[in-house]
């Protein structure tokens, strides 16, 4: 081969030879599809780098999770009773150990809404209880009572509180909260507080607030009226949603309260809601309650003179007792006393002696003896030793902080006793008053009736039991004195009856 046939310098390898043109064409494209190749090949791996995540990815900020405008709280403290003026106080009880009844309940002279919505809630209440009831069980019972919860503005709120045992190791606790608007003579349930909507969203904020404390039964709080029954209204525009013991966790937690944000509260009150919520937070003091029209009162007989106690080891003493009150019409039932020149023994209720101290300085002022008969009227022998002792305290306080005397006397409520009410009784030095005539006053409600027991039952050291609770004894009570007399009896107080040197924790049925 000739040396001008060899490849010139600087081509690339196999590359064509320019002496030959259309094979230098050929190479030009080679070359450019090449390049064309090669840089799509970049494009494609820095694609393909850049979706892949590093060995090291940096990390991602995660949104913040919106905070719950709720919390949980203690439940809100209740009003002292005394606070409103007026009202009117109603106490019914039974004295039946198999069915034992206690059911006090409020009202607003000449306003009609509250003590409707309350009766509403009675009569469900007592048809549940009467549902579940086992009619040869002992131990059954079923006890109402109430407390303020708000009193601002021209607003009362009033709480029901309810316990009923119909066997079992537990009785049932429920509430109920009620708020009258007193101009409007309107009375709302606390469920009505809440739109539909607005309770659905209050039962996932407590849902979530209880969870962050442990508590709950692990499923969604349930968003029916039920659930809402006691919703209390604060100073501050918030809400506190308070549930009874087993509501929306176990028992054994006890009660529970969540409190809303004072704007989360707004967001989930209904019309009527917004209206209350707001005279709750507007610091205006409460209007007040009239009392009812008076009634020109009997001037009573000035009550005797102290004489020395009667000796009943030789007259015919008989003693007149009177349990659950005061109430509305114990202030009769002392100017019939008075008239008639008659000491009897009042066993006080401590929640009815708060709502009415001054009956109490009365009947102590007037010569009667004052006894315990519990602050809420339970069956002490359901209780333990500490709730026995706080139900009999309280209404030792409450009876001295009215009358400057303290009482000494316990009548069990229903009669019902155990060894851990004797021991309770020995450990305070009380005694234990119990009755032999049981009038039944409580069940008849009949004046006649009333009688009629009293005095067949009558015999000297007799203790007779009534209440003064019902019209129906205090109509009685008259005629009962007269023929008492008439038969040869002197009436005397408890402590004239049985004497100073009683055994605490004894029962007393007579003398």
């Amino acid at each position: 081969m000739s040396p001008h046939a060899s490849p010139s310098r600087g081509l690339p390898s196999g590359g064509p030879s320019p002496a030959h043109p259309r094979s230098r064409a050929v190479w030009v494209v080679a070359v450019v599809v090449s390049l064309l190749v090669a840089a799509a090949g970049v494009t494609f791996y820095l694609t393909r780098a850049s979706a892949q995540p590093s060995a090291q990815p940096s990390p991602t900020p995660s949104p913040t999770a919106t905070p719950v405008p709720a919390e949980r709280v203690d439940p809100p403290a209740v009003l002292d009773p005394t606070s409103v003026e007026n009202l009117e106080i109603h106490q019914e009880s039974t004295a039946d150990t198999g069915d034992a009844r206690s059911v006090s309940t409020v009202a607003i002279p000449g306003e009609h809404s509250l003590a409707r919505a309350f009766g509403r809630f009675v009569d469900g209440t007592t048809q549940a209880y009467e549902s579940a009831i086992d009619p040869d069980a002992v131990g059954n019972e079923l006890n109402v009572g109430w407390d303020l919860v708000l009193a601002q503005g021209d607003v009362l709120g009033v709480h029901a509180s309810t316990y009923a045992f119909t066997g079992g190791a537990n009785g049932e606790v429920g509430s109920q909260t009620f708020y009258t608007d007193l101009p409007r003579a309107t009375t709302t349930w606390s469920s009505d507080l809440l739109t539909a909507d607005g309770r659905k969203q209050s039962a996932e904020w407590a849902g979530a607030a209880l969870a962050a404390e442990g508590l709950g039964f692990g499923e969604p709080v349930p968003s029916s009226e039920d659930t809402f029954r006691d919703v209390r209204l604060g100073p501050d525009g918030a809400a506190t949603l308070v549930f009874s013991p087993g509501l929306v966790s176990a028992r054994a937690d006890g009660e529970l309260a969540v409190r809303l944000e004072p704007d989360a509260t707004r967001s989930v009150l209904s019309a009527v809601g917004k209206q209350l919520a707001e005279v709750a937070a507007s610091g205006a003091p409460f209007i007040g309650i009239a009392p009812p029209p008076a009634e020109e009162p009997p001037v009573p007989a000035q009550p005797p003179a102290s004489p020395d106690a009667p000796d009943c080891s030789v007259l015919r003493c008989i003693a007149l007792t009177f349990d659950d009150g005061p109430g509305k019409y114990t202030s009769q039932l002392l100017d019939t006393l008075a008239e008639k020149q008659v000491r009897a023994t009042f066993f006080l209720v401590g929640r009815s002696v708060q709502a009415n101290p001054d009956l109490v300085r009365r009947e102590v002022a007037e010569g009667h003896a004052v006894g315990n008969h519990t602050w809420s009227h339970p069956d002490l022998s359901k209780l333990g030793t500490d709730q026995i002792s706080q139900e009999l305290q309280s209404t030792a306080d409450a009876v001295e902080a009215a009358s400057g005397v303290r009482p000494t006397l316990v009548r069990p409520p229903y009669g019902a006793t155990s060894d851990t009410v004797t021991s309770v009784l020995s450990q305070r030095n009380e005694p234990a008053i119990l009755w032999d005539v049981d009038t039944e006053d409580w069940k008849n409600k009949d004046s006649a009736m009333t009688s009629e027991r009293a005095l067949a039952g009558a015999r000297p050291g007799a203790i007779l039991l009534m209440h003064d609770i019902h019209a129906s004894t205090v109509s009685a009570v008259p005629g009962i004195v007269d023929s008492l007399r008439a038969a040869g009896y002197t009436l005397v107080t408890v402590p004239d009856l049985l004497g100073p040197d009683l055994v605490g924790g004894h029962k007393y049925f007579n003398r």
